[in-house]
């Protein structure tokens, strides 16, 4: 279960137009906030290769992210110009409906295509 992306993005394994995101944990607290926590590689066969085979990118920065039911990360207020490791979600009605990771697979890949990339389900 994953995303790719398939616009070209510059990463410290080299540019790629198939880079692969993969969600592989996530918590969720009593605030009513869930912080996940992703993956991104190469594409998807360096992802089943090596697990832990992992890129950078300064396109795309992945690795911890929150979704929270107020205006407020961690007591700091949300910024709309927050790159991909901050989204904020007004509720958690899709949860009654999806798993956590159907869920934060869904947020993920609408704020990338937000942010103006072509993003694939590979679920």
């Amino acid at each position: 279960m994953g995303l790719i992306i398939t616009d070209e993005i510059k990463s410290n394994g080299g540019n790629t137009s198939n880079a692969y995101i993969r969600i592989y944990s996530y918590s969720y607290d009593k605030g009513n906030a869930l912080s996940v926590s992703a993956r991104l590689y190469l594409n998807k066969d360096d992802r089943d290769a090596n697990e832990n085979d992992v890129i950078l990118s300064k396109d795309i920065q992945v690795g911890r992210f929150y979704f929270a039911a107020s205006r407020k990360v961690n007591g700091t207020p949300a910024s709309p110009d927050d790159k991909i490791q901050i989204e904020i979600i007004e509720d958690f009605e899709g949860l009654k409906t999806q798993s956590l990771y159907e869920f934060a697979y869904a947020k993920l890949k609408e704020r990338l295509q937000e942010k103006g990339y072509s993003v694939e389900d590979d679920l």
